[in-house]
């Protein structure tokens, strides 16, 4: 077990903003011609939890496509808008990309507005009732916070494609469970407990890069997959970063 503290350079935050006066407008749609049903596969809800200025999102049909997912509001700056939850409490494998532009945006820095999807994020819960199913969250970028909680299912038989890919331009108070991560960027605060149980895969880096990880905020990391990948965190750090094992080779810190 190795727990680092240490200097980097910090990560320049890029959108903060509190709830606008008017709802946004939630955007839903998926990888085949045949557009989702409203209703049938998926669900957008202002009720309790929920509200006007947060909707949840409640994806139905998990059959292997990637779900894409914007939120809208004109009177914001820079167009995006607020999401309240993103779940699927249903059977089936989910992908879930947050953005607005139709085609990934791949490892981006810094990204085009069209990259990001959302302002202020409360939760993403990728979480099917049985461990056979998988989910993953693949090109998610908000310019805004995530603020309650994100989990992503890892599958009865391992990562597979329980990958994140996951840009936050604000701050992070969000408690993280996440199986596998190729890139993971916080640009302001992380105050949360964040668990990766791969970073990286055998055949692909992974990153995570925080702007300031609080004295609360913890980054546990089970097993760093392949060499070259890494943590970079800005001074100074008052947060850990646990590595329980190196794997294939050095670990960037």
């Amino acid at each position: 077990m190795r727990t680092h503290k240490g200097t980097f350079t910090l990560i320049v935050a890029i959108g903060l903003a509190s709830a606008s006066a008017v709802p946004p407008t939630i955007h839903v749609t998926w990888s085949d011609p045949i557009p989702p049903e409203e209703g049938q596969d998926y669900v957008v809800s202002t009720n309790p939890p929920a509200s006007e200025d947060y909707p949840n999102i409640e994806l139905r049909t998990g059959i292997g496509l990637v779900w894409r997912i914007w939120s809208t509001d004109p009177d914001n700056p820079d167009g995006h808008g607020d999401i309240g939850e993103i779940s699927s409490p249903h059977d089936g494998t989910f992908l879930v990309a947050i953005r607005s532009a139709a085609e990934p945006c791949g490892f981006c820095d810094p990204c085009a507005p069209s990259c990001f999807g959302a302002r202020n994020v409360k939760a993403i819960r990728l979480v099917p009732p049985t461990l056979l199913d998988v989910t993953a969250l693949t090109g998610a970028r908000i310019t805004g916070d995530l603020t309650d909680e994100l989990i992503v299912q890892q599958g009865l038989f391992g990562s597979g494609v329980s990958d994140v890919d996951l840009v936050i331009g604000g701050d992070a108070t969000a408690n993280m469970a996440l199986p596998k991560v190729s890139r993971l960027t916080i640009s302001g605060e992380a105050s949360g407990t964040i668990m990766v149980t791969e970073l990286g895969g055998l055949f692909s880096l992974g990153f995570i890069e925080i702007g300031d990880l609080t004295d609360t905020g913890s980054v546990s990391i089970g097993t760093v997959r392949a060499a070259g990948s890494g943590v970079a965190v800005g001074a100074p750090m008052a947060g850990t970063v646990t590595v329980s094992e190196l794997g294939s080779g050095p670990f960037i810190f």
